[in-house]
């Protein structure tokens, strides 16, 4: 059974006028804050021909002094859906390392619910959330995959829409509560229903 997310809670907040400039943004905790290392120096790169915003939801700043247009956005549970339907890219950059290998990728299945296209890295379970060119895309862990995906994506709003529409539908049916509640009830009542 996958990880999933309750579709009543992570639902999209309609923005009130659509960003002018992009926001690519990434959440999570100070414990896998050091994975956006992958994407530093892509993103320093891409800042010199193209503009946007990157926001960083977590619990501890990362620093990025060294984008123009970086904002830290301290995590509570209350702001959560809000901050993260700020979005207009997602980000899960992961390494190459065990413990990466077994993350279930919540950051994608979060995005995602909120028709928030992602690119993500080829390790662990990104590519089971995200289907490549599809929901968004899956990247090898170097800068020119990464400046590569992130650009397409900056320079098209009319992709983004549709692949974070595609990648809405793809968490509903198969990473929501609702979708894997017989799964749940089945592992609960022994194989019996």
């Amino acid at each position: 059974i996958p990880t999933t997310i309750d579709p009543k809670i992570h639902k999209s907040i309609t923005k009130s006028v659509s960003n002018p400039v992009p926001i690519i943004g990434w959440t999570g905790t100070h414990s896998t804050a050091p994975y956006l290392d992958i994407i530093r120096l892509c993103l320093q790169d891409i800042q010199e021909t193209h503009q946007f915003f990157f926001h960083v939801i977590c619990d501890i700043d990362q620093k990025f002094d060294e984008l123009s247009g970086y904002k830290f956005i301290k995590w509570h549970k209350e702001t959560e859906i809000k901050d993260l339907s700020q979005f207009d890219i997602g980000i899960m950059p992961v390494p190459e390392i065990p413990w990466a290998k077994g993350k279930v990728g919540f950051k994608a299945i979060q995005y995602g619910a909120l028709s928030i296209p992602s690119v993500v890295s080829n390790v662990g379970s990104g590519p089971d959330v995200v289907r490549n060119g599809i929901t968004g895309y899956v990247v090898e862990n170097n800068a020119d995959e990464w400046c590569k995906y992130l650009i397409k994506l900056i320079e098209n709003r009319e992709l983004r829409e549709k692949l974070g529409k595609a990648a809405s539908n793809r968490i509903l049916e198969h990473y929501s509560t609702d979708a894997q509640s017989k799964n749940y009830i089945k592992l609960f009542s022994n194989g019996v229903i």
